[in-house]
């Protein structure tokens, strides 16, 4: 009896464990690629500045996430908030602070990143 509770115990911590480090099928994980659109910001004189569209590349991992925006590198980490047949939702926090959250959709395989405001949203395909 006690080898079969304990036999039960190993293989539940083991099924956690593996959860965690594997949030979503292999298949997902890789480089996304899109163009984020040129947007205005509005700097602390009231001036309007206006930001050119730039390339954008996410390097999924299933652990981390890596977003290179033009020449600018950032480093994330995100959790998974929700999961349904379409797509994962996505919380990313990126090494700035930056909280934002992304979709990945999974039979097209495309993400979409919904930035903090002004930033537009922008669609990335897997390569």
């Amino acid at each position: 009896m006690n080898k079969i509770v304990l036999l039960l115990l190993l293989s539940f911590t083991a099924t956690i464990t593996m959860a965690k480090s594997k949030p979503f099928p292999k298949r997902y994980v890789g480089v996304y690629e899109g163009t984020q659109e040129k947007y205005t910001l509005l700097s602390t004189e009231q001036e309007e500045l206006e930001v050119e569209k730039a390339q954008l590349l996410i390097v999924l991992e299933r652990n981390q996430i890596t977003l290179k925006v033009g020449k600018y590198i950032l480093e994330g980490s995100f959790e998974i908030q929700a999961k349904t047949k379409e797509y994962y939702a996505l919380e990313v926090t990126l090494s700035n602070g930056v909280v934002e959250y992304w979709n990945l959709y999974r039979k097209e395989k495309k993400i979409l990143r919904k930035p903090v405001y002004p930033i537009p949203e922008t669609f990335l395909f897997k390569k």
